[in-house]
């Protein structure tokens, strides 16, 4: 398809920029001297989800560990399937078959090369798979990724997590005997407390602080 162009952005963050300078300049050189390839730039937030937007198919040959990919979930949300590789937290972030295609294999070899063309070509000439997958995107993105969602998974989870550990441990509790554990809401005998969490931050104090 000669008509495609491969739009290359990143959001806008003045820091990491400064610090990618020489990996951007090098990545700049390269797209020059390929055709159909575009650097869009440091973008902000508005203008990248614009491109989304427009974009027919968000592409990621991910050899990157993520443990998330909050650019997947954003492609969904603004309604464009996703093509990624099958690996790590994008097993779960990218619904294989109903928001977007997973392709095995090791990204750079000729095998992952092949898998990945061929499902990108399957969605650009379904027109139909493609806007269903386009709407299950949206749709999944409305029904999981809201913060009140994930605030109430989170907060399941971790209700779920200290009961085990309580009742592992034969440990029993009650208001009476620790003002500080309430069981409301809560089945007799099981404890009710608030639980700290750790987040490591690895060369982001900025990051870190904001969290504070």
């Amino acid at each position: 398809m000669p008509d495609l162009t491969l739009g290359v952005a990143w959001y806008e963050n003045q820091g990491a920029d400064a610090e990618m300078r020489g990996l951007l300049e090098a990545l700049r050189r390269k797209i020059e001297e390929l055709e159909g390839v575009e650097l869009l730039g440091s973008l902000t937030k508005r203008e990248l989800y614009r491109e989304m937007a427009r974009a027919s198919l968000w592409v990621y040959p991910a050899a990157f560990p993520e443990i998330s990919c909050i650019s997947a979930i954003e492609a969904a949300a603004c309604g464009t399937p996703q093509v990624a590789s099958r690996y790590c937290a994008l097993k779960e972030t990218v619904a294989d078959g109903e928001t977007g295609l997973l392709v095995a294999g090791v990204p750079g070899s000729e095998e992952y090369a092949r898998g990945f063309e061929e499902a990108v070509f399957s969605l650009l000439n379904n027109e139909t798979r493609w806007k269903r997958f386009s709407a299950a995107g949206r749709a999944r993105v409305t029904a999981h990724y809201q913060w009140s969602q994930i605030a109430k998974e989170w907060e399941e989870w971790m209700e779920r997590e200290l009961r085990l550990r309580v009742q592992s441990s034969g440990l029993r509790a009650s208001s009476e005997q620790n003002p500080q554990l309430s069981t409301q809401n809560s089945e007799p005998g099981s404890i009710r407390q608030s639980i700290s969490c750790c987040m490591i931050v690895k060369d982001a104090e900025g990051t870190l602080h904001r969290c504070l």
